[in-house]
Parts: structure tokens; sequence; C-alpha cells
């Protein structure tokens, strides 16, 4: 990968987008290699040229700072990654299959920075009923299995049976602690309950 991109540098120039696009890969490499610090100075290293160079509004830009985001998570970084997946959700229109991904990362947001499993539950539901209702994705794809999954970490922390249960009906994968194989879903982290009644 880093081959590929020192290729497109020399040959198209650091400002292609194809050599933007192979610095986004290489991000992600990264991240799996557990070297999320270097895959987020590599990412913000290229910021300034992808607004330049396609805009702030273009795919590309919602591309790298995704990857952004998911890295600056990756390193407990929530302050910074909790600006840029707040901006995600702003820029990417409903009907848009990528809007379960910004939803996703903001729903792991709250839960984890903000600790508010209420926002993040109203903001997983919304996304399922959208979903089914408007068929805006696959059932199966993985960034809404891990939006299910995040209910039920909700509803298992919260004691709440049924809820879990029907969700399990839906998916029925969740929460048998197999890893979903894909660098766009991270485990999920635990959080304190809210509700007094449920605090034994």
């Amino acid at each position: 990968m880093h081959s590929t991109l020192e290729a497109r540098k020399r040959i198209l120039g650091e400002e292609h987008a194809y050599t933007l696009w192979s610095v986004n890969d290489l991000s992600k490499v990264y991240v799996e290699l557990g070297r999320f610090d270097v895959a987020a100075a590599i990412l913000e290293e290229i910021i300034p040229v992808v607004e330049r160079t396609l805009g702030e509004g273009h795919a590309g830009m919602f591309m790298t700072k995704a990857n952004l985001s998911r890295a600056y998570i990756r390193s407990d970084k929530w302050e910074q990654a909790g600006g840029l997946i707040k901006w995600l959700r702003t820029i990417v229109p409903p009907d848009h299959p990528d809007w379960v991904h910004a939803e996703w990362g903001y729903a792991h947001y709250v839960l984890h920075s903000e600790d508010d499993p209420e926002a993040a539950e109203k903001c997983c539901r919304n996304v399922l009923s959208k979903v089914f209702e408007k068929n805006l994705i696959s059932p199966t794809n993985s960034r809404v299995i891990g939006i299910a999954e995040i209910l039920h970490r909700i509803y298992e922390e919260q004691g709440r049976k049924e809820e879990l249960e029907a969700l399990k009906r839906k998916f029925p994968t969740v929460g048998n602690n197999e890893a979903i194989a894909s660098i766009d879903n991270l485990p999920l982290p635990k959080w304190r309950l809210k509700r007094p009644d449920l605090q034994k």
C-alpha cells in the first residue's frame, strides 16, 4: 500500500485525487495495525489539500474526515473525534447510505464521550427505522449491524429483556461476542446507567 502511494505521488503528483485516495487507504491499514496516531497524522496532513483541490463538500472530504474521526476514536481523542462526527452529520444527506455510518459514529460518540445512552438509543432507533422503511441500505450491512450492536448493549446494560429479544429476532447475530470483520466497527465501551431504578 505504501509503495502504491509513493508511485502515485511520483506519477500523478501529491495533490491528485487518486493520491489522496491512497492516503485514505493507507490510513485504514495503519488503523488495522494499531498505529492510530500515524493514521491520524497522514490524514491531518492532507485535509488542507483535499479542501483546496476537491472542496469542503466533496465525497473525498467526507471520506477523509470519516477516516480521521475513526483514527481519533481509536486514539481516545474524543474531543477531536466529536467535532468531526458532528460535522459529518450535517454534511451527509439522510437519503445517502453513508448517513448510516455518520449516525453510527455519533451514537458511539455520545455513549463513550458524553455518557448519554438515551441520545444514542434515539439515534439508533431512527437509523433502523429508515433502514427498514425506506430500504436505504441492507439490514445485513456491517454498519447497520454496528447500530444494532449499540442498541444491544444499551438494552443489556439496562436489563430491558423484551426489547433485547425483539432486537435479536431482527438481528440474530448481535451480541454473540463474534467480532464483525470490518474496520468500520469498534468495540463498544461500558457506560454508567443514568436510570436510578436500574442501578442495583
